[in-house]
This record gives C-alpha cells, sequence and structure tokens, in this order.
C-alpha cells in the first residue's frame, strides 16, 4: 500500500506577475478558477483561462 495525500494550495496572481513553482516529489493539479494566463513549462507556453486545468508530474519546474 502506497501513502499518499492531497494538499490544496489557493494562488492568487497579481496581474502581470509570474510566480515559479516546481512539483517536487509529487504531482500537482493546476486549475483556473478565474482570469486568464500563460503556464511555462521549459520551452512550452500553455494558454490558461478560466475552467481549465493542468496535471504536472513529479519533478517539473514552472512558472505561472
Amino acid at each position: 500500500m502506497t501513502d499518499f495525500g492531497l494538499e490544496q494550495t489557493v494562488l492568487d496572481c497579481a496581474p502581470h506577475s509570474c510566480v515559479s513553482r516546481a512539483t517536487g516529489e509529487d504531482e500537482e493539479v493546476l486549475f483556473v478558477v478565474a482570469g486568464r494566463g500563460e503556464l511555462r513549462l521549459g520551452d512550452e507556453r500553455h494558454a490558461l483561462e478560466p475552467e481549465t486545468g493542468v496535471n504536472l508530474g513529479p519533478g517539473e519546474e514552472y512558472e505561472v
């Protein structure tokens, strides 16, 4: 049996700001409630808008 947990964190990003994060040993799921932005994952860029979600694997560094 594998131990796992679920943690919820709310990121409230100011307009035109950038938050750098890393997933560590666990996965992360991002869900956009309101507003628009961009996910930067390595050289890739992905649009974020309300009602969209992203699943990030362990060990990934990203910016929102």
